[in-house]
């Protein structure tokens, strides 16, 4: 489409919106306005051209992905700002081991649920409504967080920060989906990652150098943290709402949520079971780890902060070097990601066994690229399968499937551990479920085997094979 503007120079000079380049275009009642009010004789010649830039700028898919990066960054600051403090909880509102493993059960429970919701939500009325419905109960969440008087106060909050996370998560990842094509969706979920960790990385720090300084008041983190949203705030206002992807290619309405199709696909279902599974290995380590530190080491919550920032930044660093790796290699993406299962069950196995304070930092950094090697992978195999077999449809329900998957990891993970660690202590209740991650790579290894005799291997960026595996899972 041709849009006749004026330089500042009185020159007209013919611009082309790439649209197509970046998988984003805008509503025509959105467009229309702005090519229509591009007359030199109406409007200033300045104003016209950056209203142009402007409106180019925030469709762009390098803008929307930074808005997704801002917003994943956030919220994982949010989740993890609690860390530190877990032991004082334990002392203040007498809650106990499994009180710890509830209020981490409670978010994951909710992030289900609210998944569910916000897939098919995003699907029909686009993805920006969900992110900004998240804001808001996000901020009530953090003032609940900073004014708990009991236990209860703490579980309310903790389940609207669920709600939070679930709308944010599934938004952005539709988002970054239909924005990027499918060969170029390694490294943008691996920078989101990153982001991710980053933000939880910086939560505990933040957190335990804030009550440090501040005096042991927990309340501090969660209002400083107010600071944040209000960044975030801004960054998604801005955003433009972009197309889904498979609006380019068909005007046909999607029908039916999608689920019922989704739910029925080998490589999905095994996908997004990995993330469930590590989630439930993170998820339980989060409500154990802090309290093995602080019982057996005697670590306060400035330096569980500490040590928990060595963990993420591994895991950061590994994020941002797989994404590319991870584009490079589209049929081996389910390979990779029983290597990365692989990895964090033995690693950590040795890790919970040594008695040595140094010894165990250094042997969980090392896990750590292993959960960046599952979480990086299984985005864009998902991925590979919605543009390939449905074209771009259903994304916000493949991404809903991936969260409740990752939910209900970590709604077990917590609970699990908290239960065995109460039993049995930190030792042997963390190697009994590292068994249980065992048994489950070695299903998960024969699983693959299975799928990869069944059909045809992706590969996005051949188009004459996207259409055989298209007609593929049409038949299955």
């Amino acid at each position: 489409r041709q849009v006749e503007c004026v330089d500042p120079h009185n020159k007209i000079t013919t611009m082309e919106e790439k649209s197509q380049d970046s998988f984003v275009t805008l509503d025509d009642g959105d467009q229309s306005e702005d090519v229509k009010d591009a007359d030199p004789h109406n409007q200033p010649i300045s104003s016209n051209h950056l209203i142009w830039r402007l409106n180019a700028l925030r469709s762009h898919k390098h803008f929307i992905l930074m808005i997704c990066l801002i917003a994943v960054l956030v919220d994982g600051l949010f989740y993890t700002l609690m860390i530190p403090i877990i032991p004082i909880y334990i002392q203040e509102f007498d809650i106990g081991q499994v009180g710890v493993g509830i209020l981490f059960a409670s978010f994951a429970l909710t992030l289900f649920i609210g998944s569910l919701a916000f897939g098919p939500l995003s699907d029909r009325f686009g993805r920006r409504l969900p992110m900004l419905m998240g804001l808001v109960v996000l901020l009530g969440s953090t003032l609940m967080f900073a004014f708990a008087q009991n236990f209860v106060f703490l579980l309310i909050a903790r389940i609207l920060q669920g709600a939070a996370s679930a709308a944010t998560w599934t938004a952005a990842m539709a988002t970054v989906g239909d924005v990027y094509p499918a060969n170029e969706q390694g490294k943008p979920y691996g920078i989101m990652l990153t982001l991710t960790g980053v933000g939880a990385m910086a939560g505990p720090l933040i957190s335990g150098v804030l009550i440090e300084l501040g005096g042991g008041n927990i309340r501090t983190p969660f209002l400083v943290a107010i600071g944040f949203l209000g960044i975030d705030t801004i960054a998604r206002f801005i955003m433009r709402e972009p197309k889904i992807r498979s609006e380019l290619e068909s005007k046909d309405e999607t029908t039916g949520h999608g689920y019922n199709i989704l739910l029925k696909d080998g490589v999905i279902m095994l996908a997004s079971a990995s993330a469930g599974a590590i989630q439930i290995v993170m998820g339980g380590l989060e409500a154990i780890l802090p309290v093995h530190l602080a019982n057996d080491f005697g670590l306060n919550s400035f330096w569980i902060g500490i040590f928990w920032g060595c963990l993420l930044l591994t895991f950061c660093l590994a994020s941002t070097i797989l994404g590319s790796i991870v584009d490079r290699v589209p049929n081996r993406r389910l390979d990779l990601i029983a290597l990365g299962l692989f990895g964090v069950c033995i690693v950590q196995t040795i890790a919970v066994l040594v008695d040595n304070l140094y010894a165990q930092v250094i042997l969980f950094c090392l896990s750590s690229p292993f959960y960046s090697v599952v979480f990086t992978t299984q985005l864009p195999a998902v991925n590979d399968v919605i543009d390939v077999r449905y074209g771009g449809k259903y994304r916000g329900a493949a991404s809903a499937i991936t969260n409740c998957c990752v939910s209900i990891g970590a709604t077990i993970g917590p609970l699990l551990y908290s239960f065995l660690m109460d039993k049995l202590g930190f030792k042997m209740g963390a190697t009994i479920c590292n068994g249980l991650m065992g048994i489950f790579v070695i299903l998960f290894a024969f699983s693959i085997f299975y799928l990869k005799r069944r059909i045809a291997p992706l590969d996005p960026s051949n188009a004459n094979e996207m259409q055989i595996i298209k007609a593929q899972g049409d038949e299955m």
